[in-house]
């Protein structure tokens, strides 16, 4: 997995495939599961539930 490891991921794009992705498995992979979401794509409620300390631009 790409975020093997990884401290942070950043979510600049609004592309859709990116809902899609296993956010689940990609917290557990990731070292310290924080995301930051530029684009509002990601629900932070399901983020924050899948253990992630989830960052959006405009939303608490």
């Amino acid at each position: 997995m790409v975020l093997e490891g990884t401290d942070a991921a950043i979510v600049v794009t609004g592309w859709p495939q990116l809902k899609d992705v296993d956010w689940a498995r990609a917290a557990t992979a990731m070292r310290q599961p924080v995301l930051f979401g530029g684009r509002n794509l990601l629900d932070p409620a399901r983020m924050r539930a899948l253990g992630f300390t989830y960052l959006s631009v405009g939303r608490p």
